[in-house]
């Protein structure tokens, strides 16, 4: 008989109120703040140590992030970057900012609540400048306005890494499990909750190389082996849930056997999802 765990995931959501305290109205669908941490813990561990390799990052340099979340990335960064560097990072979350805090181990790491459409009120330029998962979550109005922004703030000689979701299309199990393939219809609703493009940096890439930005592209895509790691899908799906529950675009009922199978997936060591596709799009700034 199947068990019926509705009231479980019904005081989660709960706990997942507000989706977040942002002054000003946001399409981002994902939950932030204290309840959000687990998840965004594991997303840095699977991505972190790409993203490093990228920005090839020396003592005394200056940077900037955008979409800093809990700040973890942030202090690698300043520890890559002492004695002398400066490390700023940026979300438009005070709850996420507040937490990220916490963890500033230096007088040269600062984060602040900003929208990112408002980076040009930093005085000065940066070295390295890093924007993941920010893009994938914004119409594609804001998307160009924002790559503007970023490039504007970026120094002579400076690396710009834009990480963002290469296409949902991407994602696959191995083999196939049914809770995964609910589980991308919970992303394809959460990008139609946010009115964003399905195969964001793919877009970008190829609007960049149009404009004739010194451009180079990777991309990478997690393997989710252990079941801490596969729990990083189960945990998207509580965060993002009563943003779709709300626009009705899920039921409850529907989350309710979506969590229970992704639940069964995180237990059975023979199934091997991938998690986001990741474009890496470097810009070098002459």
């Amino acid at each position: 008989m199947k068990t019926n765990f509705s009231w479980i995931y019904l005081l989660l959501l709960v706990l997942y109120m507000p989706l977040s305290s942002q002054t000003q109205e946001s399409s981002y669908a994902l939950s932030t703040g204290k309840q959000d941490q687990v998840r965004l813990t594991i997303l840095n561990e699977l991505h972190n140590p790409h993203t490093l390799s990228k920005l090839n990052i020396i003592p005394g340099i200056r940077i900037l992030t955008i979409g800093c979340g809990i700040g973890l990335l942030e202090s690698e960064m300043i520890r890559q970057t002492t004695p002398s560097g400066y490390v700023l990072g940026t979300d438009i979350s005070s709850e996420q900012i507040l937490i990220a805090q916490q963890h500033s181990n230096s007088e040269n790491l600062e984060f602040r609540q900003m929208d990112v459409l408002n980076i040009d009120q930093i005085p000065g330029t940066f070295d390295r400048i890093h924007c993941r998962y920010v893009l994938t979550h914004l119409p594609w109005e804001k998307i160009l306005k924002t790559i503007a922004l970023l490039y504007s703030k970026l120094a002579p000689g400076g690396i710009l890494l834009l990480e963002e979701i290469s296409t949902i299309n991407a994602l696959f199990c191995e083999p196939d499990h049914l809770g995964y393939d609910l589980w991308k219809i919970a992303v394809s609703k959460q990008f139609i909750s946010q009115k964003s493009d399905p195969s964001p940096g793919l877009k970008i890439l190829e609007y960049l190389q149009k404009q004739g930005y010194q451009v180079f592209y990777s991309s990478y895509q997690p393997v989710l082996s252990t079941q801490r790691e596969k729990s990083i899908l189960s945990l998207g799906v509580l965060s993002v849930s009563q943003k779709l529950l709300k626009e009705h675009l899920l039921s409850l009922e529907e989350i309710d056997e979506m969590l229970m199978c992704l639940h069964e997936l995180e237990q059975n060591s023979t199934y091997f999802p991938r998690y986001n596709e990741v474009s890496q799009i470097v810009i070098l700034k002459p």
